[in-house]
């Protein structure tokens, strides 16, 4: 059992028992849809071949859910909710299939009080240190690929970097080099057509 504080003085609790984990803290626990909302009370476990997990929010009433169940190279998740921070209830079923260093996933999705009812297809792929990644989404009433993001990132050594890119010409460049003694060395550049460039060099510390 962890406890910590939380406003006006309740007490934060985990506890884990026997595959279980029940976890309690005022607007600190995730919605499993949408993180923008926030719940206090969430169970998670598994059982056989099922993972599992609730939230609920004790104020609102909004509640959220969550499963999946893997068979072989293929997993099925379903997630739903009917937080008010999506307008009411929502849902998503995406499978995800394995082929060695391929992975290809789709999904589909359903919110009741937003244009967000996506459907997407997907795959990553691993070559050595490289690993590539692309997703087209049918958004709302659009058509399959009117939206897309794409990405690169390249591992090997100290050296990592990574660079993506969407439909509105929207990029991210990172880059970072472990310098050893829990020190490295990044880069940051990215670019937006409304926002403008944004660039940031450093060092990341760990302590």
């Amino acid at each position: 059992v962890e406890t910590g504080t939380w406003g006006a003085g309740a007490p934060e609790v985990a506890i884990g028992y026997n595959g279980f984990t029940i976890t309690a803290q005022q607007n600190g626990v995730d919605n499993l849809f949408d993180d923008a909302a926030a719940e206090d009370l969430g169970i998670a476990g598994s059982m056989g071949g099922i993972s599992f997990a609730v939230t609920a929010d004790l104020d609102d009433n909004d509640s959220s859910y969550k499963a999946s169940y893997s068979m072989g190279d293929l997993t099925a998740t379903v997630v739903g909710t009917n937080a008010a921070a999506v307008g009411g209830s929502a849902n998503k079923i995406s499978i995800a299939y394995t082929m060695g260093d391929l992975k290809v996933t789709a999904s589909v999705q359903n919110e009741s009080g937003t244009a967000e009812d996506d459907q997407t297809v997907g795959f990553a792929y691993a070559m050595d240190a490289i690993s590539v990644s692309y997703t087209t989404i049918n958004p709302g009433n659009g058509d399959m690929g009117d939206e897309w993001d794409a990405s690169i990132s390249y591992s090997a050594g100290a050296l990592s970097a990574s660079y993506a890119m969407d439909e509105a010409d929207e990029t991210h460049l990172v880059a970072e080099y472990d310098l050893g003694g829990a020190t490295a060395f990044f880069s940051s550049t990215s670019s937006d057509r409304t926002a403008g460039d944004y660039q940031a060099m450093g060092i990341n510390f760990s302590f």
